[in-house]
């Protein structure tokens, strides 16, 4: 997480911007979010393909391409 938020003066990178675009209004993802900045939930955790994949489909946005998900080890 230290990463992503020392990088902040970059733009994210499409993968990101896909999954905060897909947080847009779904309560459930922007508080896991904000929690994983926080600390309370683990980068892992939140980035997790089940955990992205949810918020994605709940959006519709898993049909859009690549995801976050296609690009974890």
């Amino acid at each position: 997480m230290q990463v992503y938020l020392e990088n902040l003066e970059a733009p994210p990178p499409p993968e990101m911007q896909q999954l905060l675009g897909a947080m847009h209004g779904n309560p459930e993802g922007m508080s896991g979010f904000v929690s994983t900045i926080a600390g309370v939930v683990s980068p892992p955790e939140f980035f997790g393909s089940e955990n992205v994949g949810r918020i994605m489909a709940q959006t519709g946005a898993a049909r859009s391409g690549s995801s976050l998900r296609s690009r974890r080890p």
